[in-house]
């Protein structure tokens, strides 16, 4: 049987739905004892490297994880429970891995975000999303120009979120070119922000985007 961890930090639903559809029937389970005992393991992971370590060493459930794989049981890291078996992460900061795999977890240059788009347009993209996903927490709004140099270029939609806190944060990004605007934080902070943007530029363009994750058997929204 298949053991999938459940730290409170996994995108259980997709990584069980995809073991579902292979013919398994995964076993989802936080008890250490359960995880040091399975035959073979998954580790999911959506969310910061530093704070989803803390998540599984808490319960004993990191100690239950190196146990088993020190006996001999598969392990298959998936989304960020592959970056976490490095040895170190320097996302937000420093910080210890489990130390399965010899390396760093460094974040890489993407590029050019306008080149990129025009790029996955050619390769068959029918629509693009742009998320500044630090510009809340940094007091920074997404830049307009970078917009409209986006809209100079590409013939499919995108959405641009990221900072939008107001009607006129989300006439600025469309007035530079987007088809779209999503809304994140601001709306969970403001739930009228989504009236007030529907009702101003119509509904087909404003986006709820929602990060949420499972802790303690239930859904906790995150900004």
């Amino acid at each position: 049987m298949i053991t999938v961890i459940d730290y409170g930090a996994g995108n259980l639903r997709s990584v069980t739905g995809a073991l579902a559809y292979l013919g398994e029937t995964p076993f989802v389970t936080s008890d250490a004892d359960a995880i040091s005992r399975a035959d073979k393991l998954v580790l999911p992971g959506v969310g910061a490297f530093g704070e989803c370590m803390k998540r599984l060493e808490a319960g004993g459930v990191k100690d239950a994880l190196l146990y088993a794989v020190k006996r001999g049981t598969p392990l298959l890291g998936i989304c960020l429970g592959l970056q976490l078996l490095f040895d170190r992460s320097t996302e937000f900061g420093e910080h210890a891995g489990l130390g399965l795999v010899c390396g760093v977890v460094e974040k890489l240059d993407a590029g050019d975000a306008v080149e990129n788009a025009v790029q996955y347009e050619r390769e068959g993209a029918d629509e693009i999303t742009f998320l500044d996903i630090t510009a809340t927490y940094r007091g920074h709004k997404t830049v307009a120009d970078m917009v409209a140099r986006v809209a100079e270029r590409l013939f499919i939609p995108f959405t641009v979120g990221g900072g939008i806190r107001s009607v006129d944060d989300m006439r600025d990004i469309l007035r530079a070119g987007a088809d779209k605007v999503g809304v994140n934080s601001a709306a969970v902070r403001r739930p009228e922000l989504l009236t007030e943007g529907a009702e101003t530029f119509g509904s087909q363009c404003v986006v709820l985007a929602i990060d949420a994750r499972r802790e303690d058997g239930h859904w906790v929204v995150y900004t």
